[in-house]
């Protein structure tokens, strides 16, 4: 059989239009056409993308983007509305220290813009749809342009920005569900992007300074991880190949490295409270990726064993990365060691990631690897599209029966995995191979439109994969509420309840309509000031005293007795040191109404309190007496006498009247964040394990006690933060003021 063969080098048709550089039209054409490919990449991905939504509407809104992230955005926004940047709310308990939290833009001009904008969305699901695809054109975009300063060609870059953000665990997890996951990944290809133009001397320090600054503020932590490593890549990388560049990317690298500092810092010194403390390296395999699930990760129907919030196999193809992985069969590199030595940072990069990804699942507060998969996946596509681009075709006999062989392979462990879905894994694999030999003859033929060719084919097999993926799997593997899409829906639940609220149950499992009863934050959309919203890092001791989910903010069923139970130390009950006013209660899902059973947790409010209102899922407790929001003094000592008090959201004030000569406590309805300072008085041991304590003594009679917070660490960061942004201002007028420079002056 005769022997297809094509060059797609430099000299070959993988290589863009030949430009003579003296001529300003073939500038100019050359221009145009680089314009065209990059927005045929954006508009690509952008059509595919869109596929999800005709199976599943909400595709793009689950689980924590539902349960936590658009309340955060839509309380940024309004706290932006009335001047403020969130900072700290002690009324939300565990889940008001908005600086260790991470993740509310405190840093993030990108989060805040997002804000803003969704406080003036109407609907939830369209908006997050619309910010989604927004962030995956960025990616695209921004891979489209890396891997073409890397060498490759337009067709293949085309082909490495479509694909990238669509890879399995971009398009099921990130995408659907841990939103900032998807931020940082789609703004990390640009931040590598101008890093590189830094070392190469093409491009200036503010630029990749800032891209970094955007992907670290962004506030998620194994992006900033990511980058961290990739910037040792890139040092590496320019060590071998230019080693005078390692200058200007340490120099971007420490700035950056601030801007980490200042992000992160206050979560770091936090973590002692927190449910995140543990230092233990462990495994316990929870969503944590097996090196064998990559033979499968051409198949995009293809279903992992990978233990997670699911059953197994799991329902998601997160381990897919892209169909064209088998096209590398057909090409040959004419020069292997020179290929590898132009692409250090990506091959140390893989490597570096990969040994989180393959690695124990559990690493102190870090836990579930496969976050880290889109970088593996980024860095398969980015290798896979410079070798189609250096490299030269062979469409031999040989080479197509190592086609087919990995697609087999491919099918054969997939279906190994779950035989049932064998219909899904053969069409998945039948259009794949499909497509990998229709582009390898293409390819091989070299005529005169075939990269048009290959592009329009690669856009067609992929729209078709991605119909087919969705069709089988057309939702994320997370859970899903079915919330109102209206934010003006979210307004009516609990309506005329005044002061703290605490929720009793799961409303998810109680069924309880929105207009009763919410969870997590979907209460930032509601005027009551429910204390258990949604809290990624948590308060370990009052999670433990009160039996409340972290995640989804919600509780156990024994919270109700807890709150009433008295504590040893004060004398009240735990109801009265968190401030508590009112008390939602929702219908146990463990009971029906139509039993001899009562189908709450309890029939009768105790003394003092009262029924407010009563749903056929919801019954809301309220005091005879209303009691001040939490943040202030609820608790005194024998023998302590205090005045004037004043309280605001980072601060108690006050005037010791008496108090015992050999000390007298005072107990705060706050957690005992670290960062508190005392002036007047001493931090005493946490009342209850969490409750904010002080003492004073007969020796300050008579003195102001002020007791004020700022994050742990706040100085620093702040500090950090402000050399950061210096160190790049002097650096860019430095690097102007170069540029500016006649090219023989002195000096």
């Amino acid at each position: 059989m005769s022997t297809l063969e094509a060059t797609t080098g430099p000299q070959g048709p993988a290589a863009d239009s030949t430009v003579n550089r003296g001529s300003t039209t073939a500038d100019d054409r050359g221009r145009r056409a680089g314009v065209l490919w990059a927005g045929s990449t954006v508009l690509a991905v952008l059509v595919i993308a869109l596929v999800p939504v005709l199976f599943d509407p909400r595709f793009y809104f689950a689980d924590d983007t539902q349960n936590g992230a658009f309340g955060v955005w839509w309380s940024i926004g309004e706290q932006l509305r009335h001047g403020t940047i969130p900072y700290f709310e002690p009324s939300r308990w565990m889940a008001g220290n908005y600086v260790a939290e991470g993740q509310w833009g405190t840093f993030s001009p990108v989060t805040l813009v997002i804000g803003l904008l969704a406080r003036a969305s109407a609907d939830a699901v369209v908006f997050t749809t619309a910010l989604k695809l927004f962030f995956i054109c960025v990616g695209a975009l921004g891979v489209y342009l890396l891997v073409r300063n890397y060498g490759a060609s337009r067709v293949w870059a085309l082909a490495a920005g479509v694909s990238t953000p669509l890879a399995g665990f971009t398009a099921y997890m990130d995408s659907t569900s841990w939103v900032t996951g998807l931020f940082a990944f789609c703004l990390l290809p640009w931040a590598w992007l101008t890093l590189r133009r830094l070392a190469q001397g093409t491009g200036g320090p503010v630029p990749a300074v800032i891209a970094g600054y955007l992907v670290v503020s962004i506030g998620y932590v194994h992006g900033t991880i990511a980058l961290a490593l990739l910037i040792v890549s890139l040092l590496v990388e320019f060590f071998v190949v230019r080693r005078a560049a390692t200058v200007r990317l340490l120099v971007a690298g420490c700035l950056i490295g601030l801007v980490a500092v200042a992000v992160h810092l206050p979560s770091l010194l936090t973590a002692s409270v927190t449910a995140r403390s543990g230092s233990a390296i462990a495994n316990d395999n929870f969503v944590a990726p097996e090196v064998s699930g990559l033979l499968t990760s051409w198949i995009a129907t293809s279903r992992p064993w990978m233990d997670g919030f699911w059953s197994v196999p799991t329902p998601a193809p997160l381990l897919y990365v892209s169909w064209l992985l088998p096209l590398l069969v057909f090409v040959r590199l004419p020069e292997p060691r020179r290929f590898a030595r132009g692409t250090i940072a990506i091959w140390v990069f893989a490597a570096l990631v990969s040994v989180i990804v393959f690695g124990p699942s559990m690493m102190g507060p870090l836990r579930f690897p496969g976050r880290m998969l889109p970088y593996v996946a980024l860095c398969l596509i980015a290798v896979t599209v410079l070798m189609l681009s250096k490299g030269s075709f062979a469409f031999t006999r040989g080479r197509r029966v190592a086609a087919i062989s990995l697609y087999g392979l491919g099918f054969f462990l997939s279906l190994a995995e779950t035989p049932s879905w064998w219909k899904a894994y053969a069409l998945a694999a039948a259009l794949g191979l499909a497509g990998v030999l229709v582009i390898a003859r293409t390819a091989a033929r070299a005529g005169s439109t075939w990269q048009r060719t290959v592009a329009g084919t690669f856009v067609l097999v992929t729209l078709l994969l991605t119909v087919v993926q969705h069709h089988y799997l057309p939702s994320s593997p997370f859970r899903k509420v079915d919330v109102p899409t209206s934010t003006a829906a979210y307004a009516s639940a609990l309506e005329g309840v005044e002061g703290d609220v605490f929720v009793v149950g799961d409303p998810r499992k109680a069924g309880a309509p929105w207009d009763e009863l919410l969870f997590a934050n979907l209460w930032y959309l509601n005027d009551a000031d429910v204390q258990n919203v949604y809290s990624p890092v948590a308060h370990a001791a009052y999670r433990e005293a009160i039996c409340t989910k972290y995640a989804p903010g919600t509780s156990c069923f024994e919270s109700l007795e807890k709150l009433f139970e008295v504590d040893e130390t004060t004398g009240l009950p735990l109801v009265d040191l968190l401030s508590v006013n009112s008390i939602a209660i929702s219908r146990r899902d463990d009971v029906t109404t139509d039993g001899p059973e009562n189908p709450f947790v309890s029939a009768e409010p105790p003394a003092g309190w009262h029924e407010q209102w009563a749903g056929e899922y919801v019954r809301v407790w309220t005091r005879d007496v209303p009691v001040p929001t939490a943040g202030g003094i609820v608790a005194l000592d024998d023998g302590v006498e205090v005045s004037d008090v004043r309280v605001t959201k980072t601060s108690v004030t006050f005037r010791v009247d008496e108090a015992p000569a050999d000390g007298g406590s005072i107990v705060f309805s706050r957690l005992n964040w670290p960062g508190y300072s005392f002036e007047n008085a001493v931090e005493a041991a946490p009342t209850r394990d969490f409750l904010l304590t002080a003492e004073v003594s007969g020796a300050d009679d008579g003195k102001t006690v002020v007791v004020r917070f700022a994050p742990a660490g706040w100085s620093a960061s702040l500090a950090a933060m402000g050399a950061a942004v210096l160190g790049t201002i002097l650096w860019g007028v430095l690097a102007a003021v170069r540029r500016r420079r006649p090219a023989g002056s002195a000096g």
